[in-house]
Formats: C-alpha cells, structure tokens, sequence
C-alpha cells in the first residue's frame, strides 16, 4: 500500500458489482410485503435477505482487505434488513445459499448476519495484509458460538458488545450502563462463548499443539494462527473504551518508514556496514543533504535490506541500494498513545500494518519518535488516513550480529529503546521480523559504546516485518 490507481478502480468496479447486487434483494425484501399472496411472499423472504446480507458482507471484506474505507450506508443496512426478518420471524430459516468453495450449503440470516457482526469486531483494518480473509472464514466456522440477545441475564459484560440498528458501524463496545428493553433500535451481541474457546486455542497452542490438531476449520501455519487467535482475543476479550483523550492538530511531520530508515537517521544519516567489523562508515555527503528533506520530492539514496529474503540462504539480511524516503505528514490529531496522520497524495515510502516509522516534528530537528502503523485506510483518489502508536519518544542505532563463530557473521541494523517509566515499558530491542531467536546469544554495537554480549529473553511484540525482543547481558 498505497494501491496502484489501476487496481484501486478495478477494487472499486468490484466493490460497485455487489453494491448492485445487494440493491436488488434488498428490493425484493421490501416489496414483499406488498404482496397479495401470502404464501408467494415468505416463499422469497428469507432466502434475499440472505443473498442481500451476502453481498452486504463482500462488499465489506474486500474494503478491509485492500484498506479503502467501505461504502456508507453498509452497516445500516445490515442492521435493517436483520431487524426487518426478525420483526417477521424468519431470521432462524434455513434457506440453501450457493458458498464459494463450499457449494450448496444452508444457511440462516441471523448466521449470516452474526458473521458480519463478528468480522466488524475483529478491527479488520488492524490486520496485516492477508489475515482479514483467513479470519472471516475462521470466526464462520464458529459463528453458532455467538448470539443476539436484547439484554444480559448475566452482570458480566466480557465478550459483549451493543448493536445500534441507527447507526451506521459494527458493534460497539458495551457500556457499562445497563441494557434494557428501553429501546427497539438495542441489541446485544454476545460472544462470550467464542471468547472462551479463542483462550482454550491459544492456551493449547502455548502447550505444543499444532494448528492442524486445533481443528480450527481453516488452514494456517501454526504462527500465523497463533498471532491471528491471540489478536482475535485481544479485540474480543480485552476490548476497552478509548483510555486517552484526543486532542485535535494541525501541523506537519517527516516521517519515514522501515528500521533501516529509522536506523539511518537516528544514527546521524550514516551508511550501515553489514559486516561483523561494526566501524562506521560516513555517508558520502553528495548522497544526502544535511538537512532532512522539506519536500516529498526530495530522497536520500543509501542501504536499506529489504524484508527478510527466506530464499537467500547466505545472509538473508544483505542490504540492497534503495531510497530511504522521507514524507510530510499532516497531523490531524494527537493523544497519549499515537497520532492520527492523513496525506493528500501518494506518498513515497511503500509500507503494510505493523511497519515501523520514524517521526520527526519539524521543531524537533535530529530527534526521531519511534511508531508503528496500527491500521489505515485510503481516502479519496490517492490519500491515506493512518492511526500510529507510538512506542519510543527516541532510539539508539544499533548493529547485531550473531556470536556464534559457526553462523555468518552479518550484521543486522537494530534499535535500542530505552525503558520508559511512565508507561512500565522495560528496555527493548527493536528487529527485523526473524533475524533473532529466541535463547541465543548475539554481539551488540553501538556508537561510543563498548560491543556487548547478550541473550534474547522474549519477544514483546511481533508484527509482519519488525519484533520487539528483550534483552539480557551476558556476563563473560
């Protein structure tokens, strides 16, 4: 991302064939009651508002899946046409609906729905690229494990989410105000059930169980089912009200993307040496100006390696020559954990959910913040809306490379990230995705510093190009 403007239409020409398609059983569903014969009208009742909710949802999962902001009006239909078979009992049906890949299989509009539903809560623009379809297909196969009830019987609300049929977006986190019958519009989704069984996955997985033992009803590798369970668990489970208020802004950011970049910068705008001899190299001044660039024209021309290259057997981390990009960013707003940032055009670094930035505030010159991209959506033609959390106010430049003599001795450009007290973060070290493991040792260099030797403890966080890992001194 961002798209090419060719595939960009061809999402929308997509988009626009099941937008039509939904339109035309929706007005099927409408007309139906006006039918003089009875048995004529709910003969085709349930089986278009099902095929409408069908295609409600294509329209939904493609807008996540290629990060573009879904159409308005979606969800409100959604909610409409589940409230309209409900008020006429025949949400429960079963109606026989033709599944790519699956055939004729049946279906109800409350499974449908509920599906829907479930998709919307998973906070679709927060996965990485690939993951919104392996999880759509996952919470399907366990869908009857949810339900739609119009207040709890029960005082916990872990798992619970309300449905505004008024308002046009998925499920919202449930208040803690009771829920009653005060209102026709209310509904609660209950998904306490699901929740228990994502814990009872994950807790089998840490165990040394394989995805395939799980049965999950889908196919994934154990660490991409893993990472997709415990981000299901956390959206489900742990889902919470914005903890930080957020104050509106108006001004403009330089920001790059990747650790390479991050580690060019924060480390004085100096070319990183790949070789186990961890001398610094000067950039040559001809290839970067001593300023950073003002405009999203200007570049800086150095190392960068790429993401991890599994079919390079001799050093998967070699840099290549690339172009470190450095764009201006409009603030839009700002809070304690990150910033909403929006660009009007293409910008020119290339990055995916969980990409490392580097953020420089233009008051703020030599001083780099640290984020990672948590979800973002393009806007318009060829803008994009992007949230970052932010996880470091500074970083050191780092090289490590591994310290046992029989691995090539190829270094890896690293970020160090001191604790923050505030947050009780503990000290960290920030990585390309699988360059270290976990239980082994590696050499650590850094400027005016003595090398070190230390040991990979844990890894904090793991995202589809970066880890975040702990480390521990190793005495002798």
């Amino acid at each position: 991302f961002p798209m090419q403007v060719n595939l960009r239409r061809l999402a929308e020409f997509v988009c626009q064939i099941n937008i039509e398609q939904a339109n035309g059983y929706k007005l099927v569903v409408r007309d139906l009651p006006k039918i003089w014969l009875p048995w004529n009208r709910w003969h085709l009742f349930a089986p278009a508002t099902e095929r409408a909710l069908h295609h409600l949802g294509e329209i939904l999962l493609r807008s996540y899946q290629l990060y573009l902001p879904y159409p308005p009006g979606i969800w409100r239909d959604a909610h409409t046409l589940y409230r309209f078979a409900e008020t006429h009992k025949r949400h429960e049906e079963v109606v026989q609906a033709d599944v790519k890949g699956s055939g004729i299989i049946e279906m109800t509009v409350s499974r449908r729905y509920r599906r829907l539903l479930m998709l919307g809560i998973a906070n679709p623009y927060q996965m990485s690229f690939g993951e919104c379809d392996l999880a759509y297909r996952f919470v399907g196969h366990w869908v009857e494990q949810t339900r739609i009830v119009s207040s709890l019987s029960r005082p916990g609300t872990q798992g619970c989410f309300l449905i505004d049929s008024k308002i046009d977006s998925p499920p919202s986190v449930l208040p803690r105000w009771p829920i009653g019958n005060e209102s026709s519009e209310l509904r609660i989704f209950d998904a306490n059930e699901f929740v228990t069984t994502l814990q009872l996955f994950i807790e089998r997985l840490q165990q040394g169980e394989t995805a395939k033992d799980l049965r999950l009803g889908v196919d994934c590798l154990d660490a991409t089912c893993k990472e997709m369970l415990q981000r299901l668990h956390r959206e489900y489970f742990q889902a919470a009200g914005r903890r930080h208020s957020r104050i509106k802004r108006d001004e403009t950011v330089s920001v790059c993307a990747g650790i390479s970049a991050v580690h060019f910068f924060a480390g004085g705008q100096k070319a990183f040496n790949a070789s186990s001899n961890q001398e610094d190299t000067p950039f040559n001044a001809k290839d970067a100006t001593s300023e950073l660039p003002t405009t999203e024209a200007e570049s800086i021309e150095t190392k960068e390696e790429d993401y991890v290259a599994l079919d390079n057997a001799e050093n998967p981390y070699a840099a290549s020559r690339d172009t470190f990009r450095v764009d201006v960013w409009q603030v839009r707003d700002v809070s304690a954990q990150g910033l909403l940032m929006a660009h009007a055009n293409e910008p020119g670094a290339k990055f995916r959910v969980g990409e490392i930035l580097g953020i420089q505030r233009t008051t703020a010159s030599g001083q780099w913040n640290v984020g990672v991209v948590r979800w973002f959506k393009g806007q318009g033609a060829k803008g994009i809306e992007m949230g970052v959390e932010l996880i470091a106010p500074e970083v050191t430049s780092v090289s490590v490379w591994a310290a046992n003599g029989d691995q090539p001795r190829m270094a890896v450009a690293a970020l160090w990230m001191p604790a923050i007290e505030a947050t009780h973060s503990p000290a960290s070290l920030l990585t390309p995705r699988g360059a270290l493991q976990i239980g082994k040792d590696y050499f650590l260099a850094e400027t005016d510093r003595a090398t070190r030797r230390i040991r990979v403890l844990d890894v904090i966080e793991r995202t589809g190009s970066a880890e975040k890992v702990i480390v521990g001194n190793v005495i002798g």
